[in-house]
């Protein structure tokens, strides 16, 4: 049957229905005008048909979709015919019945109007709330009633048609017609508008009949046009989770993910095992800290992120998605799932702006948001935030959306003491896997890949990434790695090119940093790139664009360290080779990383590692990272290595380096003494600063590494800091870093007043009202009694908008008393 022929017969089928049953048909329009929740499911149907029949055949039907109205809705999936009727509710019996009632009069008359149609004719009853198991069994005991039934109709007719029935709960059509908007091909901008715009529509076109509806689906038609254009849609690559983002009921044989980065599909494709009971917990415990019942109001409505932490190789990612997907059965929506793309927050802020009022709260969901020494991390989050102002100032944290991540523990740790004043952070540590969870884990991987994971030594006590790895490969590491190296030097080039890059490769995964695609690119010829695209195919090696991961990386960073062990072993033979690998990749990093964070990543690790007790309080969460590279290098052999790369950055002078690589050389001199650069970073860096672009990445971070470490130089080298930080404040007014830097500065005890007046005559120049007392109570806290501070707080207070930054308020009045007090009495001690 064509699809204009079987369009024929729908319309024929609709006709003779409309004729037959003039009272159900009528009933069925004016049941869609009275209940939000028949509109919206018929919304839903119609938008997905549209979007399916463009998909198929890159064309549409017009608004001809919206308007083939047969009992409450008509759609089609594949080869079937979905005559469906809505109920918002099918607690009562009655319910049930007076929907197959209209069912089976369509069923009837497709008998004798359409008989060819009848085979393709199924029929679903939804609803919002019931219980699927008493709706089926209502379905099987009915029977119309006489008058309901022709004499002509067949015996077993009955049957066959209660067997095409079926009953389906859609708790909240809106929220699937918001996500379908807001997902590719639409991208809406305004989704929720967008649809209370149609609701008006068809409910006006109620009072039209079967014309008023033809003119609002033409309307329709012509929106759902318009959102192809780009000027139309919010950027790409925001995710909006929908109810089929969840895992499967039951294990099928497939494949399985480990080492790489998961995503939402593969959640439903059943590509992770079911953790349990640790997801319900975890899903359970996000629920409470979503819901707040057990916690006290936050009287500085701060933005509530919750995070899932854990060692690294232990699964947080997938648990991560679980979490999605386990919420969202619980009805929690809308969640906008960024991934591993920070970049996209303020976006996302900004989305759930244009759903503000919903009875719902936004959830926006990433995967290592913060990634250390990404010098641009502050920056997002900061934009982010400036997008909520408005709402905490107005104590409207209802509206508020909040945050769900996944990372490293001591991430968080950091983005809280970063953010302390607008981020409330609630952290939930994924704990060891227990032997018996090892062996469900077994039983799970058996039946997804249809193969007997090999019974390897230390399976209770090793990472789950590892794991999987040596069940896949179906050997333990070192043979793997033996297997491997033997593998590449059949095929390598006489330069063992294609070694020697790998080498290079695993030298700095296993330090928690990737090698740069670029010097992949460079190097790699172009006789070696099949081997390189196979072992790329076989999940051996990745290539990554996240925050966290850059480059080319092995799976994971404990089997890029098993592998380099395997084919250089820790013993004096090797000695030389590990040195000249580990150079060649840290120089290649230097040379071709893309982004700042991505050339200096191996070279803090190193610093880290060269001085493990000499750690900042944020890096505690990150002692067993720290401590296992400490383990992996030698100290001497690398302080070495290290000398002779900053040497070569310098070429006798520091003109030609980077600014973006002075914080890390800063940190090695200051933290490792017996390192001893030359020449020397310190003195290159304070002359640097004197006329850096402000533009330039790494300004800020290099002023706050010389502060940080200034008490560790001699006396005319602090002076030096000092006096180049003050000149730099004052020379750039207008850079953005100002503000931190300034306040980094203020807590000097030599130069402290200078800085106070700066800050003090900087704030009413160039900081909105609405922030200034942010960066006052910041800059008071560190010099409370510091008198020009005080005295810009006083000229500020009079206009000074009722928020907590300057005061709780319920006590605004006693603050600002609290601040002139103070403020007069020093004067008054001074006179």
């Amino acid at each position: 049957m064509t699809i204009s022929s079987e369009q024929q017969q729908i319309a024929t089928l609709k006709r003779a229905w409309e004729t037959a049953y003039p009272q159900s048909a009528a009933g069925g329009r004016l049941a869609l005008s009275g209940f939000h929740y028949q509109f919206l499911s018929a919304l839903l149907s119609s938008i997905k048909a549209w979007r399916q029949k463009r998909t198929e055949r890159d064309t549409d039907d017009g608004p001809r979709v919206f308007a083939e109205t047969l009992s409450d809705l008509v759609e089609t999936e594949g080869d079937a015919i979905i005559v469906t009727q809505l109920k918002r509710s099918l607690a009562r019996g009655d319910k049930v019945k007076g929907a197959l009632r209209d069912l089976w009069s369509v069923h009837i008359t497709a008998i004798k109007a359409t008989h060819d149609l009848l085979p393709k004719l199924q029929y679903r009853i939804q609803t919002a709330r019931g219980d699927p198991e008493m709706a089926k069994a209502a379905i099987e005991r009915w029977k119309p009633a006489p008058s309901d039934t022709d004499a002509d109709i067949e015996t077993g007719e009955l049957a066959r048609f209660l067997g095409k029935v079926q009953a389906e709960i859609l708790n909240d059509p809106e929220n699937e017609l918001l996500t379908l908007l807001a997902n590719h091909p639409f991208r809406d901008r305004y989704p929720l508008a967008r649809i209370r715009s149609w609701l008006g529509r068809l409910i006006a076109a109620a009072d039209g009949g079967p014309e008023g509806y033809e003119n609002a689906a033409t309307e329709i038609w012509n929106d759902l046009q318009n959102l192809g254009k780009p000027e139309q849609q919010y950027p790409s690559g925001i995710y909006f989770w929908n109810t089929t983002d969840r895992p499967p009921d039951t294990v099928t044989e497939g494949q399985v993910l480990f080492g790489q980065r998961p995503r939402a599909h593969q959640l439903k494709e059943g590509f992770f095992a079911p953790r349990e009971p640790l997801y319900t917990k975890l899903v359970e415990s996000v629920e409470n800290w979503a819901l707040g019942d057990e916690e006290e109001p936050d009287p500085t409505i701060r933005l509530r992120l919750f995070w899932i932490g854990g060692r690294s190789g232990c699964g947080k990612s997938v648990a991560l998605l679980h979490v999605l997907g386990g919420l969202h059965e619980r009805g929690f929506a809308p969640f906008l799932f960024l991934g591993n793309r920070p970049e996209l927050l303020p976006d996302a802020v900004r989305w759930c702006r244009n759903i503000q009022g919903l009875e719902r709260q936004p959830l926006i969901a990433l995967d290592d948001p913060y990634a250390p020494n990404a010098q641009e991390n502050d920056a997002l989050w900061d934009s982010a935030l400036v997008e909520l102002e408005d709402l905490r100032q107005q104590g409207n944290g209802e509206v508020l959306p909040l945050l769900v991540c996944c990372g490293p523990t001591e991430q968080a740790e950091q983005l809280q003491e970063n953010n302390e004043e607008h981020l409330w952070l609630e952290i939930f540590e994924l704990p060891r896997e227990e032997p018996n969870e090892i062996r469900v884990l077994r039983g799970w991987y058996r039946a997804r890949t249809g193969k007997e994971p090999p019974a390897l030594e230390q399976d209770a006590d090793v990472l789950l990434v590892q794991l999987f790895f040596e069940w896949h490969t179906g050997k333990p590491i070192p043979e793997f790695a033996k297997r491997l190296r033997e593998r590449i030097r059949t095929n390598d080039d006489d330069k063992n090119t294609l070694g020697n890059l790998l080498s290079r490769v695993f030298s700095l995964n296993r330090l928690y940093a990737g090698y740069p695609k670029a010097a992949m690119d460079v190097r790699l010829d172009t006789g070696l790139r099949w081997l390189w695209d196979l072992l790329r195919e076989e999940n051996h090696i990745a290539e990554y664009d996240d925050a966290d991961r850059q480059g080319v990386w092995i799976s994971h960073p404990h089997l890029a360290n098993a592998i380099f062990d395997a084919w250089y072993p820790p013993t004096k033979k090797h000695h030389h080779e590990r040195a000249e690998h580990l150079k060649a990749a840290l120089l290649d990093a230097l040379a071709y990383g893309e982004t700042p964070s991505e050339k200096t990543a191996p070279l803090w690790s190193l610093s880290r590692a060269l001085a493990p007790n000499d750690r900042h309080p944020s890096e505690e969460g990150d002692r067993q990272k720290i401590d296992r590279i400490s383990q992996r290098i030698d100290p001497e052999q690398t302080r070495q290595l290290l000398r002779e790369i900053h040497a070569a950055r310098a070429h006798g002078g520091h003109e030609t380096m980077p600014i973006s690589e002075f914080p890390v050389w800063i940190q090695l001199m200051a933290q490792v003494l017996a390192l001893q650069l030359s020449p020397d970073p310190i003195d290159a860096a304070i002359r640097r600063i004197g006329d850096a672009d402000p533009e330039e990445q790494g300004l800020r971070l290099t002023c706050h590494k010389l502060l940080q470490y200034r008490e560790r130089f001699d006396k005319s080298r602090q002076a030096c800091i000092v006096e180049a930080i003050i000149d730099l404040l004052r020379r750039i007014p207008e850079w953005r870093e100002w503000a931190p830097v300034a306040l980094d500065a203020l807590w000097l005890r030599t130069g402290q007043t200078e800085i106070a007046r700066l800050v003090a005559d900087w704030i009413p120049k160039h900081v909105a009202p609405i922030r200034a007392g942010s960066l006052l109570l910041r800059a008071l806290r560190i010099a409370p009694n510091d008198e020009a501070l005080l005295g810009a707080a006083k000229a500020l207070l009079t206009n000074a908008p009722a928020s907590f930054d300057w005061g709780y308020r319920p006590a605004i009045a006693g603050a600002r008393e609290h601040i002139t007090r103070r403020h007069t009495g020093l004067n008054q001690t001074q006179s």
